[in-house]
């Protein structure tokens, strides 16, 4: 079964004079197991509460909301609420769940609401009311929805003590104008149930569970059943009805643990279909839907009332008896003989849910003076045929074989008019006047005969012709005629059934059955019944031919108990013959099938796979088979594996187990891997086709927690990559491991606000990869990470140069670029050109992507760069790169903000850092190299800025002395060591081929990791990895090879 449509409420009273449901509309439909819905709550003095709630599977799962009140609102005697506000979520999980409305949420640390208050006797509402009840055997759901739930405490007693206690507390409610109709017993299998007792196996009356009142609207069907064919006169749209919309129901309810009552109206497939009213009970251990009704069908045709049962194929099939006054046609078809006439008659409904609607068929026939066994049957698919009564094979006229017993002639017309004359023609050509009646062998039927119409009966009738017509001189008087004529009274099937025969131990009865028709084919169907009477059991067996001879039933599903059979044989002519087995049977088996779920200790992590196990148990002393598993995940779960067979069917993992011994146990281990953070639910059910003692243990929930790992780099659409972290901040960890270029170059990240590459500047503007403006705003946002040379001075190894980025935050998303012989700080400044910069990501407007992205396992990857299109080789560049946490440890970190400076971050240092710094060179002049402490990371001294004509002078002066200037001969390598004072920033500087006096005195080139300060404005400073720079030493960018002199530095700090 399957829901969908709207429910709405509107001025639905939740707490008298205080709280107010004034309006609320929902959205339902089941295909993916979870509704929404909008709400507002009415307080007095015009406060209202707003908020959303959600549904899984039918079930209230979540409340969101937010009211405040200034003055404060009384709720009960000295309990004022002045504000609440919060969201519920996952209420199936818990075991008491809801709303403290007496003060604020309450909050554990294993559930997220503690208890639900509603009065002051602290009643609460167990969400498990709210319950869904499954067909197992077609895979159909059928789903209710209250519109409103109070629970009331049903003390022990009897049923007449019960009644008055509810009928006091609740005065108003449906119990006192629905109680009387709703009192009748309603039997499901073996078990007599009424609203408000239920007599269990030994007879005891239990009444001490909570019984849940309510409001109830169900929808349900077959989903993707298609649809069936209806007569045309019902006035049905294009004559067809879905099965999808095969049950509507909207009533009052009684809720147990097992079975819902209502007090309801019905509809199936369309109110001119069947519509009725009275007591419906769903029981979810039959798997049945069984109606006490006031019915209405085929709009109009019948009214009765009458008990009967839906099964789990959703078969219908009722069998009554009623006063009906027989219209003179149904739809185009003139109804012969009885047509306008009241009788009293017995009638059936039949839908068999096979795709077949001519096996559907609404029908009523009586007994009728001289005639006898009459009546008209109307199949779903329009065809109409009479009961009891062959018709004639009609030429124009009727053509008579030899050897009928009997045909009978009518002539009905339009007008009322008394004594029209009749005139037969028989076969050899003769006409008969009603004079000439009575020699001839023909006989008025009395009864059927009135000023509208009369009927003739000819006994032994001649074989050929007949035919009966309205003389002339009357035909003017009467109005339109119609004329009938069929043969006589045909053998019914003729239906025995011995005695059936249980076979324990293979669950099935044997029902042995002689069916005899002699002028027709004639099937048989079978029902179960809990009493002798009434033929309005539950369908067990339907159409077998009559020389099948025995029909083998199997009980699995079946409660304990004792039953009756009863058959149903219908043939082509005749009305159904109904017959009970005059021995019952016993049915004995149970089972008891429950499931566990079983859990890790650890909260699940995105992406990564999750494990959970299901114990599947049966307590019984005997095999269970043909057992199912269904575990529904929510759409943040994906599956991966099972030690078990799987179907997958959406979210749907089916596990289909064929046996499951006595006492035995069955572990299924499932692995899936949650895709998104919060609550990752499943609902669990196992299913079987026996009785089960205990269908409370059949179905689990579980709900756990998703969240980051401690930190993992993800990689997202168009190459955009992602930072997931549970953790405060996270680092990314950079390893060059390859160049393979002409030129130096550059390559970095920025961070982007969403998958689009959206970027906000500093005055909050935002840009687009689209915007003339975007490059330069992305690079001065940018992290540089590693500069590749292409001509190494002897002894420095490039490929084994490592970059740490610190302090990226969760949900961070990165985009990667390439710098062809630039740097971003040359991009930022206008001396280099936009076409020598490469984005990663796809949004790039280069027309080819020059990023090729290895994945090396879940957290790390391998990135090389290619900036020639007709190249499909990707080796200019080759890093990798993964993602921790941030592991607090430092070798004087280098900060990149704002226009990624080279700077060497000692602030959060109290003390002196000792340094190693490692030279090497590949220059014809003698370059130093110093630091020099700064201010802040745009390279302020003392309040100069670099921009300022004395800054060189300052920023010398500015010397660290701890550590000496660093030198070293050509081709050679040199280790110097010193200290750097912490609690400092502090910048390098080169001096081009000049001693440092030379640059103080103005006699010597100096430049800075500032452009603003250098002569040429260019950058000749680039960081090569963490703590490692490259120098250029001749003015306007020289060779621009950065291998003049390089540093790194090592800090031996402990």
């Amino acid at each position: 079964m399957s829901v969908d449509g709207d429910v709405s409420l509107s001025d639905v009273v939740i707490v008298e004079d205080v709280l107010e449901l004034k309006q609320f509309v929902l959205g339902i439909d089941t295909t993916d197991d979870s509704l929404s819905a909008d709400a507002i709550l009415d307080i007095p003095d015009g406060i209202q509460l707003e908020g959303d709630i959600s549904f899984l599977d039918g079930k209230l799962d979540a409340i969101a909301f937010q009211l405040n009140a200034e003055n404060g609102i009384p709720l009960f005697e000295g309990v004022t609420l002045n504000g609440f506000g919060g969201d519920v979520e996952n209420i199936l999980a818990q075991e008491n769940a809801g709303i403290d409305l007496t003060n604020t949420i309450l909050r554990d640390e294993g559930t997220k609401i503690a208890s639900a208050i509603i009065n002051e006797d602290n009643k609460f509402i167990d969400p498990d009311s709210i319950q869904r009840f499954i067909v197992y055997e077609r895979e159909f759901n059928l789903t209710f929805f209250p519109k409103k739930i109070e629970t009331i405490e049903v003390g022990s007693g009897d049923a007449e003590e019960i009644r008055q206690s509810l009928l006091e507390k609740y005065p108003d409610s449906f119990v006192t104008n629905r109680l009387e109709e709703i009192e009748r017993e309603v039997y499901i299998s073996d078990r007599r149930y009424s609203i408000f007792e239920e007599l269990e196996a030994d007879g005891k009356i239990q009444t001490s569970e909570p019984v849940f009142i309510g409001d109830i609207e169900i929808d349900a069907g077959v989903p993707d059943g298609g649809s069936i064919s209806v007569p045309g006169f019902l006035g049905v749209p294009n004559n067809r009805v879905d099965l999808a919309d095969f049950i509507s129901i909207k009533g009052d309810v009684l809720y147990t643990s097992e079975v819902l009552a209502l007090a309801a109206t019905l509809d199936l497939f369309d109110p001119n279909i069947v519509k009725g009213d009275g007591t419906l009970v769903l029981d979810s251990r039959s798997k049945t839907i069984s109606a006490d009704v006031n019915l209405d069908i085929f709009n109009g045709l019948i009214t009765s009332s009458d008990q009967f049962t839906i099964n789990s194929n959703f078969d219908v099939v009722i069998d009554g008896d009623i006063s009906i006054n027989i219209p003179k046609k149904i739809g185009g078809f003139s109804v012969p003989f009885v047509g306008g006439k009241s009788i009293r008659a017995d009638y059936a409904f039949q839908f068999i849910n096979d795709g077949n609607s001519s096996n559907d068929f609404v029908a009523f026939w009586g007994h009728v003076p001289v005639i006898g066994t009459f009546g008209v049957e109307v199949s779903f698919n329009g065809d109409i045929r009479t009961i009891g009564h062959p018709p004639a094979e009609e030429t124009g006229s009727w053509t008579i074989s030899e050897g009928t017993e009997s045909l009978f002639l009518e002539a009905t017309w339009e007008n009322s008019v008394n004594d029209v004359e009749i005139i037969i023609e028989t076969p050899n050509g003769e006409f008969l006047t009603e004079d000439e009646f009575m020699a001839n062998g023909i006989e008025f039927v009395d009864f059927l005969t009135d000023a509208e119409g009369k009927v003739v009966k000819i006994d032994n009738p001649a074989a050929g012709v007949w035919d009966i017509k309205v003389q002339e001189d009357f035909l003017s008087q009467v109005g339109e005629v119609a004329y009938h004529a069929v043969l006589g009274e045909t053998e019914k099937p003729s239906l025995k059934i011995e005695t059936p025969t249980v076979i324990e131990e293979d669950s099935t009865v044997n029902i042995p059955y002689q069916l005899e028709d002699v002028d027709s084919d004639a099937t048989v169907s079978f029902f179960l019944d809990h009493d002798n009477k009434n033929f309005d059991g539950l369908l067990i067996g339907h159409a077998l031919p009559e020389d099948k001879n025995s029909f083998t039933w199997n009980t699995k599903g079946i409660a304990p108990g004792t039953y009756f059979i009863y058959g149903r044989a219908i043939d082509e002519q005749n009305e159904p013959v109904l017959v009970y087995s005059s021995d019952f049977i016993t049915i004995t088996e149970t089972i008891d099938i429950s499931l566990e779920y079983i859990l890790p200790d650890t909260d699940a992590v995105i992406n990564q796979p999750f494990t959970y196990q299901l114990e599947l148990k049966n307590d019984s002393d005997r095999t269970a088979t043909d057992l199912r598993i269904v575990s529904k995940l929510k759409d943040n779960g994906e599956f991966i594996s099972a030690n078990l067979p799987v179907k997958q069917k959406g979210k749907e993992l089916i596990f289909n187990i064929d046996t499951l011994g006595a006492k035995e146990t069955k572990i299924v281990e499932v692995t899936i891997t949650p895709t998104a953070l919060g609550e990752l639910t499943n609902r669990l059910e196992v299913s079987h086709p026996a009785y089960d003692e205990n269908i409370n243990n059949n179905h689990e929930f579980f709900s756990v927690n998703v969240v980051n790992p401690e930190t993992q780099l993800t990689r997202l659409n168009n190459d955009i990559f992602s930072i997931l972290s549970n953790s405060s901040a996270s680092q990314l960890d950079f390893q060059l491991l390859g160049a393979n270029s002409e030129s130096v170059n550059e390559v970095g990240f920025f961070i982007v606000e969403n998958e689009q590459g959206t970027i906000t500047d500093n005055q909050g503007n935002q840009f687009n990869p689209n915007d003339q403006e975007y490059m330069q705003k992305a690079l001065s946002q940018s992290q540089v990470i590693f500069s590749a040379l292409n001509n190494l001075p002897n002894g420095f190894e490039q490929t084994q140069l490592t970059r740490t980025i610190e302090n990226l935050q969760n949900g961070d998303r990165i985009v990667f670029f390439f710098i062809e012989n630039a740097t971003a700080k040359d991009v930022i400044q206008g001396n280099t050109d936009s076409n020598q910069v490469f984005f990663g990501s796809t949004f790039n407007h280069k027309n080819f992507n020059p990023l090729e992205v290895t994945i090396l396992g879940d957290n790390e990857f391998n990135l090389a760069w290619q900036t020639d299109g007709d190249n499909s080789t990707y080796d200019e560049m080759t890093l990798s790169v993964n993602s921790r946490v941030n592991d607090n440890i430092s070798n004087s970190p280098i900060i990149k903000q704002n226009n990624s400076s080279e700077i060497i971050d000692l602030t959060e240092f109290e003390e002196s850092v000792p340094v190693n710094v490692s030279v090497y060179r590949e220059a014809a002049f003698d370059n130093l190299v110093g630091f020099y402490a700064i201010d802040d990371l745009l390279g302020n001294v003392g309040g100069v800025s670099p921009e300022s004509t004395n800054y060189q002078q300052i920023a010398l002066e500015n010397r660290v002395q701890t550590l000496d200037l660093i030198q070293v001969e050509n081709q050679q390598t040199k280790t110097i060591s010193g200290f750097l004072e912490g609690g400092q920033l502090f910048a390098p500087f080169i001096i081009s081929n000049g001693s440092f006096e030379d640059a103080l005195n103005g006699l010597a080139d100096v430049y800075f990791p500032f452009l603003g300060a250098n002569t040429d404005k260019l950058d000749h400073i680039r960081l090569l990895a963490d703590n490692t720079f490259g120098f250029e030493d001749l003015a306007n960018g020289g060779d621009r090879d950065f291998n003049d002199l390089i540093i790194s530095l090592n800090s031996t700090s402990t």
